[in-house]
């Protein structure tokens, strides 16, 4: 316990910021469960989460370029779940 309060007061606090943001990458996520359930695909608005994705991406990119794991891992999820619900608006 002691070793994971000194790692988390040795990191920047901007980066503890970016961690604690990441589950809320996850909401277009929630969008697809919502329409999956719920049977309806009418409220999805295919190019609001298409271009999610694609800032995603190009975010992820620039997460690995500077080798920033909090914008590697929320970024990952956004652009999965972007791709989920843009996916499954073209498939219904």
């Amino acid at each position: 316990m002691k070793s994971l309060i000194r790692t988390l007061n040795s990191r920047p606090k901007v980066e503890l910021l970016a961690w604690a943001t990441v589950p809320f990458e996850l909401a277009p996520l929630l969008q697809f469960f919502k329409s999956w359930h719920g049977g309806g695909i009418a409220h999805i608005e295919p190019l609001t989460f298409l271009a999610i994705a694609v800032i995603g991406f190009i975010w992820l990119l620039y997460g690995i370029s500077i080798q920033s794991y909090p914008l590697i891992v929320g970024n990952t999820c956004k652009l999965f779940a972007a791709t989920a619900v843009t996916t499954y608006y073209i498939l219904s």
